[in-house]
């Protein structure tokens, strides 16, 4: 349930757990990615563009190299602008 995982991660960050949080979503990061990539209903939703352009900002803000399993799928999201004004 989605409002269950907000309410948790909520508490850990506010607990000062942020590496753990950011170690969990990155950890997930790659199966939703290609879960999106590899849908065609999933890729043409409203809001896919919007999740993609975001994953790759996740990485690129922790200057964390994209996993192998989805480098190919990053490499062609669009950049974001702030992603072009401060990389």
């Amino acid at each position: 349930m989605e409002l269950t995982d907000k309410a948790f991660f909520g508490r850990l960050l506010r607990e000062g757990n942020a590496e753990m949080v950011s170690k969990t979503y990155g950890n997930a990061m790659p199966q939703f990615v290609s879960s999106i990539h590899g849908d065609n209903e999933l890729r043409s939703a409203r809001m896919a563009d919007l999740a993609l352009s975001s994953a790759r900002l996740f990485y690129i803000c922790t200057k964390t190299d994209f996993p192998t399993e989805i480098v190919e799928i990053m490499n062609k999201v669009r950049p974001r602008p702030c992603e072009i004004l401060d990389p």
